[in-house]
C-alpha cells in the first residue's frame, strides 16, 4: 500500500481523538459499537492494508507486463470501515478479493472512514491526509449520519459535490474510475425499529423518505459528473429484516450483506478496468 509518513502520522493521531459529534447511538450494552472494528489497529478511521497475494493461476489483466497492481481507495463512514465485522468482511476487502479471483491484480484497499462521519467531517479529515494519486479505483459512500442528525439536505448537496470532485481528482481525473454507493436504509433494521419514532418525531416512513431524498441528491451529482453509481438501498431494505444480514449491533450489515454489495461493485469495477 502507498502510505506516506504523513498518512501514518494521521492514523496514529486518530487513535486518540474522541468521536466527532453525535452519531447513531449503539443499542444498550453494545459498548464496542463505536470502535467498529475487531482489529484494534483500525478503530478510529485510517488507511489499512493487508499483504494478500494476487490469485495464482489466474490471467493477469491489463498491466501484467509492468508487474504493478491496481490501487483502490475507499472513502466513507461506518458502512465502509465495517462496524461490527472483521476487516476482511468489509465491502472494500471483499470487493478486492472478488477482483483478485477474477485475475485483476488489485492491492489491498486503502480505507479512509470512521464511525459517525458526515460528509462535512469526511471533508475535514481528507484535508489532514496526504494521498499519492492517481488511484485506479475510488469509492464513496457517505450521508447516513447527515440524515440521522437531521442535517440540511442543501448542505449535503454542496459537500457531496465537493467530495466527488476530490474523488475524481484522486482517480487521476478519470470519472469512470469513481464509484458512488447509495445510502443504506437503517430504519428497517431492529435498531431502527426500536429507536423510532425519535425525539424529532420521525418514524420509519419519514426516515425512509429522507434517505431517498439524500440518495436523489448523490445520484444526480454522480450522473452530472459521469461517475459510476451503485444503488444498494433497495437490497438493504430487504436485508435489514434478515438477522443473517446484520452485525451483532442489529444496525450495520454483516459480512454476508457486504458480500452482496461487493459482488455488484466488483462487476462494475472490472468493467472499467477492462476499458
Amino acid at each position: 500500500m502507498r502510505l506516506s509518513f504523513f498518512s501514518f502520522l494521521y492514523w496514529v493521531v486518530f487513535q486518540f481523538l474522541p468521536a466527532p459529534g453525535k452519531m447513531i447511538d449503539p443499542p444498550p450494552g453494545k459498548t464496542d459499537y463505536y470502535s467498529g472494528r475487531t482489529d484494534p489497529g483500525n478503530k478510529r478511521g485510517c488507511c489499512k492494508t493487508d499483504t494478500g497475494n494476487v490469485n495464482p493461476g489466474k490471467a493477469v489483466k491489463m498491466n501484467e507486463m509492468t508487474d504493478t497492481r491496481y490501487t483502490y481507495l475507499a472513502l466513507g463512514d461506518s458502512y465502509t470501515i465495517g462496524t461490527g465485522v472483521s476487516i476482511y468482511e468489509t465491502y472494500p476487502y471483499q470487493t478486492v478479493q472478488i477482483l483478485r479471483k477474477s485475475g485483476y491484480p488489485v492491492s489491498a484497499p486503502e480505507i479512509m472512514a470512521r464511525n459517525g462521519w458526515t460528509s462535512g467531517e469526511l471533508i475535514e479529515a481528507l484535508k489532514g491526509n496526504h494521498f499519492l494519486p492517481p488511484y485506479e479505483l475510488v469509492s464513496l459512500l457517505i450521508g447516513v449520519n447527515n440524515e440521522y442528525r437531521g442535517q440540511n439536505a442543501r448542505a449535503y448537496e454542496k459537500e457531496f459535490e465537493q467530495l466527488l470532485k476530490q474523488c475524481i481528482h484522486l482517480a487521476g481525473d478519470r470519472p469512470g474510475r469513481v464509484f458512488v454507493l447509495s445510502i443504506p436504509d437503517w430504519s428497517v433494521t431492529p435498531f431502527g425499529q426500536n429507536s423510532l419514532p425519535d425525539a424529532a418525531g420521525r418514524d420509519q416512513k419519514k426516515v425512509a423518505a429522507e434517505i431517498d431524498a439524500f440518495n436523489g441528491i448523490n445520484r444526480n451529482i454522480a450522473d452530472l459528473y459521469r461517475v459510476n453509481y451503485l444503488d444498494i438501498t433497495p437490497h438493504t431494505r430487504i436485508a435489514g429484516k434478515d438477522p443473517s444480514c446484520l452485525a451483532t449491533d442489529f444496525l450495520h450489515p454483516s459480512g454476508k450483506e457486504y458480500g452482496t454489495w461487493s459482488g455488484a461493485l466488483a462487476d462494475l469495477m472490472a468493467g472499467k478496468l477492462d476499458q
